[in-house]
């Protein structure tokens, strides 16, 4: 029953990923019909690769340790919700400017509404707690204490880049 439910939940995860995924391909390619211009790679393809590979190493841990408690609080499942709440808010707060990406559009200014109101880069964010988080319902410490490190070094480089970048921003369109 554990296994199965432990599928179920994968499957949850793989499939919220991939909507995100095919939202933002939507969206670049209206940017980019637009004149969007991609200013920094390096971040999309490193939280490519960690996020799908912070699953395996889960099941990993999950397997090697042979954990045979799934979900023994409803604490973290509740976070896990909210957390995929408020990264919906911030789709729905940018619209067809969401995106995975840095494409930015020549003369728009950083949209400022939603949750960006209050942080300046809400999504790392939840990404970021997402990332701790997920691991932890299966108790995968090891997992998540790894991959928040190595996220965390990935951010140290992104977000001054991404923030110098949203910088030159002068008109709405």
């Amino acid at each position: 029953m554990q296994i199965v439910g432990i599928f179920m939940f994968f499957t949850i995860v793989i499939w919220l990923r991939s909507v995100e995924w095919r939202v933002s391909r939507r969206n670049e390619r209206w940017l980019r019909e637009r004149g969007g211009e991609e200013k920094d790679n390096f971040r999309n393809k490193a939280f490519f690769f960690l996020y799908h590979f912070s699953i395996f190493s889960i099941l990993l841990e999950i397997l090697l340790i042979k954990k045979s408690v799934f979900l023994i609080s409803f604490l973290p499942v509740i976070l896990f919700c909210c957390l995929v709440l408020l990264k919906l808010w911030c789709y729905m707060s940018l619209g067809r400017f969401w995106n995975t990406k840095n494409i930015q559009l020549p003369h728009v200014i950083v949209i400022k509404k939603g949750p960006y109101k209050l942080i300046r880069q809400p999504y790392l964010f939840l990404l970021t707690a997402e990332l701790f988080l997920l691991p932890f319902l299966f108790e995968a410490y090891m997992t998540a204490f790894l991959f928040l490190l190595v996220h965390l070094v990935i951010l140290k480089v992104d977000i001054p880049a991404l923030v110098k970048s949203k910088l030159l921003k002068k008109n709405p369109i």
